[in-house]
């Protein structure tokens, strides 16, 4: 068992490189107070940041000689040279740390699923429990990282927490718990395989709040989407219809986010807000608005739960699988950030569309989980099918822009 998820883990690794490939490729110059999109493992949000980026790869061609105003070619010096070659290292040195920052993310995400899956097994009366626990325990990452120095905390106001944040926080929290109780319910695979047809949802929720509209080719790539994912539930060994409303409420509240982030957050908010940043406020926002209700729901259940487990020497391991999922969590959406800005739109597509693939297949040699011919079938249009509508929606909006 543990071969087969240190040869995914290794596969996932090594692919990851291949990413990097488009890792600077239509990257501006510097960037000065815009909208800034950001993903959580589904629709992007938008946060507006200050600063300047500076890609030194934007101004070789001024390094290395490039043509003057009358056409002439400067004339090569050592002094030129040299700086050529800085250039040409730190490209290299760019590349190497992306390619890094790929494979944590792909060995995180992995891990996150296979962490949270053990422990939903041991106690799966505890789902909501095991949703709050992930967010509560990941805190313990980023309040040492602001304590420390080692990142300037957020400062924004207690009107801008009501009004912008906490309904994005809301929705926040119902992803998570969405995502984590249908893995519960069923397999992970068959979760991520649901969430594929998120693009679609996103897309109709765009059409009715925002009045936004995509073009027809763009729709026509939600067609393999909505039919591989139909295909894959029919064929699902052990499909459940509580797996599949909460990964659907997963994706729902995933779109809505994305929209109701448009509305609230494209203009700056506070100081030193940066996508790590707004992510640790929105799950302290989660952590707090889910507690009473996991209370509620679960309370009762708990003293049970945990005399069961400690019954069955489980308890300690329980424990160890819950923070383990929560650690994986946090940091692999932490790692997304560096990871994801420095690559293209399209390239993005295609690192969230193998990140799934490594998911489902990892998932289903960890677990033991099989998947009947059609129901690959169907898995691999989902799976596709939203890789191209990733790309049409770029491709598309870069014609707009021109």
């Amino acid at each position: 068992m543990m071969g087969w998820t240190n040869r995914a883990v290794v596969l996932a690794a090594a692919c990851s490189c291949l990413l990097t490939a488009q890792a600077f490729q239509g990257r501006a110059s510097s960037v000065l107070l815009r909208p800034r999109q950001v993903r959580l493992g589904g629709s992007p949000f938008f946060i507006c940041t200050t600063g300047r980026r500076t890609v030194k790869a934007s101004i070789t061609n001024n390094w290395a000689g490039s043509s003057s105003d009358n056409n002439e070619p400067r004339k090569e010096t050592p002094a030129r040279r040299m700086r050529r070659r800085k250039v040409k290292i730190y490209n290299k040195k760019k590349v190497r740390a992306t390619a890094i920052l790929f494979s944590l993310w792909y060995i995180l995400s992995v891990a996150y699923n296979i962490f949270s899956k053990r422990a939903l097994n041991m106690a799966p009366e505890l789902a909501w429990t095991a949703a709050f626990l992930q967010l509560a325990l990941g805190l313990t990452y980023v309040f040492p990282v602001w304590v420390s120095g080692l990142r300037a905390p957020p400062q924004v106001s207690n009107k801008d927490i009501r009004r912008r944040i906490l309904p994005v926080a809301l929705l926040h929290a119902l992803v998570h718990v969405g995502g984590v109780i249908s893995m519960g319910a069923g397999a992970v695979s068959f979760t991520y395989i649901v969430k594929a047809t998120e693009p679609a949802v996103s897309a109709l929720l765009s059409a009715v709040f925002l009045k936004s509209f995509l073009p027809l080719p763009v729709y026509l790539t939600l067609v393999p989407v909505i039919a591989g994912v139909s295909l894959a539930s029919v064929s699902e060994l052990t499909f459940s219809w509580k797996s599949f409303q909460y990964a659907m409420m997963s994706n729902l509240a995933s779109a809505s986010r994305g929209i109701v982030s448009k509305k609230t957050m494209t203009n700056r908010v506070g100081k030193n807000l940066t996508s790590a940043n707004l992510y640790a406020i929105l799950t302290i926002l989660a952590t707090i608005v889910l507690f009473p209700v996991v209370a509620i729901l679960e309370g009762n259940q708990w003293i049970p739960s945990f005399q069961r487990l400690r019954q069955h020497h489980q308890f300690t391991s329980y424990l160890i699988q819950v923070y383990l999922a929560a650690m994986t969590y946090y940091t692999y959406n932490e790692v997304s950030f560096m990871a994801l800005d420095n690559i293209s739109p399209i390239s993005h597509a295609l690192a969230s569309t193998l990140r799934r693939v490594f998911i489902i297949t990892t998932s289903m040699m960890v677990f033991g989980n099989k998947m009947t011919p059609l129901g690959a079938f169907g898995s691999s249009m989902a799976v596709g099918g939203a890789l191209l509508y990733s790309a049409a929606k770029n491709h598309y909006k870069k014609k707009k822009a021109v």
